[in-house]
């Protein structure tokens, strides 16, 4: 009765066939889908409800792909074809596909029916059917993607230069055959031709595409030159958000940059800022992913925006992001070293409102501490965020994650036992690990300071070890202060603290602003490792005089959107200071980016500007 009723529910009058486009005829019409042994008829519209369904996905298998393509009562069309490879995909991500599965007999006769039906596939469809392939590991080699680009090859002039890049990609994501080494050289020929016969130093996306497939395929600079200098004339008043998420996509993966780039990069960013609302949250991590990655590996600092990066931050809170995704985002914020109170605020808010949900997550809580402990924040969650460190999810985080992660607890005054007790049975640090050792020091100098602490200690092999550490000292800024200070005599060098801090140099004053000659040893050398190493406790200076300590503080010390220090480096300041209170702290930052003529009469500034009042000697 129901199978009558099925078959009689498609049965239509000719003249409503006729009216009707294809489409919406192949959404009607009947589908044999052998699901549990029995015979269903359904329609397209219907059927893909039914094989997504959570209800009937445990009943979707491979083979029924295959027989709803053989069932099909007209000629076989493009929507069936990528809906048929779509729910093969649907059926990879569940699993449900066997292994080595494009061996098997059902997906051979899968890929004869598709290359029989490979005329009807446009460019958009045949890229698609493509990267499905490619995702669900259907070998390079096959002839089912041998035949589809062939197929793309021959549609190629003809399409838009967009489809140029996209091709590239997936291929260049495969690994190389003949056929796909054979491609990429058709592709690199007829681009150059595409891009000859239809260049518009006007159009945007056309010159925005052609920078992507030479980024990815080209080596020849003439193409990046004229590029860079259309985009360089370009106003940019009609530019896109989509346009400007290329570029600076290019631009990130460039190794070598044409004249004039700066300035269009500069264009780019301001396109960033004016459409900043538009952005989603993928397409924020996308950007900073890009922008973090350039900066990291090539050190080009004008990558870096502060008003993208504030109009960023505002975005995230806007989208209401999630705890996971904003965090994600955070963690570039951190790399770059951009603080952002608000952002701040709000993750730690989405981590409160979250965190039943997030009891495995430790991870993404401890980027979430490194960006408090860079403004030595607490928020009002604070106390919930330090509790749900729970050691036995931090058993997978390695030493360097867990010093670090330690070193910014004790930062905003709070330590874990169970990490510290961990740390700190470690003894022998590999030589390769300095960064590690200087970390774990400045974490026992916090430690230190911290009242009540009742924590692990270092141990005799870590006070070895940290006599062993000396820095690399600055001889221009040295050299630049002996030369103010009238001599080397005045100027002593290459000091620690008895909890080994590093100290850059020391100068004495006698009253009325005389230099003392304090510098009596024989070997000074700054740069020899532990060669005469004294002790500023140790130093003693006459009647009536001062000494002061002279810091060189490295950019790397300071947020990137302000002079502030960072405040793992506050602490170690502030340490040094329950020392002795004179202490003249030089910004190494705004000290490079003096002429060297000026240098030494802003080093004599600074000292004069911190001596303390002479009345007080």
């Amino acid at each position: 009765m129901m199978l009558t009723q099925s078959l009689c529910g498609v049965l239509m009058s000719t003249r409503t066939l006729t009216l009707m486009s294809r489409t919406s005829i192949i959404q009607h019409l009947c589908r044999f889908s052998i699901l549990s042994n029995k015979v269903k008829y359904l329609s397209t519209k219907h059927l893909r409800s039914h094989t997504f369904n959570n209800e009937h996905e445990k009943t979707l298998i491979p083979w029924n792909v295959l027989r709803l393509l053989q069932q099909t009562e007209t000629k076989i069309n493009s929507p069936d074809l990528t809906y048929a490879m779509n729910t093969l995909l649907k059926l990879y991500e569940q699993k449900k596909l066997p292994e080595r599965f494009h061996e098997q007999t059902f997906f051979k006769n899968l890929c004869d029916l598709m290359r029989s039906s490979m005329d009807i596939l446009e460019m958009p469809e045949a890229l698609q059917i493509l990267c499905i392939l490619n995702k669900i590991g259907v070998p390079s080699s096959s002839k089912i993607i041998s035949s589809l680009l062939q197929h793309m090859d021959s549609l190629i002039m003809t399409s838009s230069i967009k489809y140029y890049k996209d091709l590239l990609r997936i291929i260049m994501k495969m690994i190389p055959t003949p056929t796909t080494m054979a491609i990429i050289k058709s592709l690199d020929r007829k681009f150059i031709i595409k891009f000859s016969k239809d260049f518009d130093p006007s159009d945007l996306d056309f010159l925005s595409n052609v920078l992507e497939y030479k980024n990815i395929s080209l080596t020849d600079t003439r193409i990046l030159t004229v590029i860079i200098e259309a985009l360089h004339h370009n106003s940019f008043e009609t530019a896109t958000l989509s346009n400007a998420m290329s570029l600076i996509k290019s631009f990130a993966s460039m190794d070598n940059y044409s004249s004039g780039w700066f300035e269009v990069l500069r264009k780019v960013q301001n396109v960033l800022i004016n459409n900043a609302q538009q952005m989603s949250n993928r397409q924020i991590l996308s950007l900073l992913r890009g922008v973090y990655s350039k900066m990291d590996e090539k050190r080009i600092d004008v990558f870096y925006n502060k008003i993208l990066f504030d109009k960023i931050a505002q975005k995230i809170i806007a989208n209401d992001a999630n705890f996971n995704t904003s965090v994600d985002c955070l963690f570039y914020f951190n790399k770059v070293k951009h603080v952002h109170k608000d952002l701040l605020s709000y993750i730690a808010a989405k981590f409160y409102e979250e965190k039943r949900n997030l009891q495995k997550d430790n991870l993404r809580q401890l980027v979430l501490i490194t960006g408090l402990a860079y403004l030595k924040y607490k928020p009002i969650f604070w106390k919930e965020i330090c509790e749900s460190l729970q050691s036995k999810y931090l058993l997978s985080c390695n030493f360097e994650t867990l010093i670090i992660c330690s070193l910014h607890l004790a930062c905003l005054d709070s330590y874990n036992l169970w990490m510290l007790n961990r740390i700190f049975k470690i003894e022998n640090f590999p030589n390769k690990h300095q960064f590690l050792c200087w970390t774990f020091l400045r974490l026992c100098q916090k430690l230190n300071m911290i009242p009540n602490y009742d924590g692990p200690t270092p141990s005799e092999k870590h006070t070895t070890m940290f006599e062993k550490l000396q820095l690399k000292a600055n001889d221009a800024f040295l050299s630049s202060l002996e030369q103010g200070m009238g001599g080397a005599m005045y100027v002593k060098k290459n000091l620690k603290t008895k909890l080994y801090h590093h100290i850059d140099a020391i100068v004495a004053f006698r009253k009325g602003g005389y230099p003392i000659a304090i510098n009596d040893s024989n070997n000074n050398d700054a740069c020899a490792i532990n060669a005469n190493i004294e002790y500023l406790e140790n130093q003693t200076t006459p009647t009536n005089s001062q000494l002061f300590v002279i810091l060189y503080t490295l950019p790397s010390w300071y947020c990137r959107n302000s002079l502030q220090l960072l405040g793992t480096y506050v602490d170690y300041i502030d340490s040094i200071k329950s020392l002795t209170p004179n202490i003249i702290i030089v910004n190494g930052k705004t000290w490079q980016e003096l002429p060297e003529k000026s240098r030494v009469l802003f080093l004599m500034n600074e000292i004069n500007s911190k001596k303390i009042n002479e009345e007080n000697w």
